[in-house]
């Protein structure tokens, strides 16, 4: 059982610049979803936390999954008008013998 809150719809600008620079990476084999994304601020920041699931699917799953968790909290993003300042991966569950679920907690913040 997931520990995120039900999938709502995320409109924001960088919630869809974070789906479409994790997308390219994870490539077309693996199901991404937002399940949440809430406004976050600091003394000095604005941003926006958010929850996102990567569903990996095939014989090789678990080591694909297991290569994005390594590789993902590394990766430095292009996202125009953001800054991706934190990236975790909270889990890495096998779901069943080919079906993999990753939960990752990232901070986008404005670039100002």
């Amino acid at each position: 059982m997931s520990r995120f809150a039900p999938i709502r719809a995320t409109n924001s600008v960088a919630t869809r610049r974070l789906l479409r620079g994790l997308s390219d990476l994870i490539g077309p084999d693996a199901d991404l979803r937002c399940t949440s994304s809430m406004p976050w601020a600091s003394g000095l920041y604005d941003g926006t936390r958010h929850l996102i699931e990567i569903d990996v699917v095939g014989e090789d799953a678990a080591e694909r999954a297991d290569r994005m968790a390594r590789m993902l909290p590394d990766t430095e993003f292009l996202l125009i008008g953001n800054i991706v300042a934190d990236l975790t991966v909270d889990s890495n569950v096998a779901l069943d013998a080919q079906h993999h679920r990753l939960e990752l907690s990232v901070l986008t913040i404005a670039d100002a």
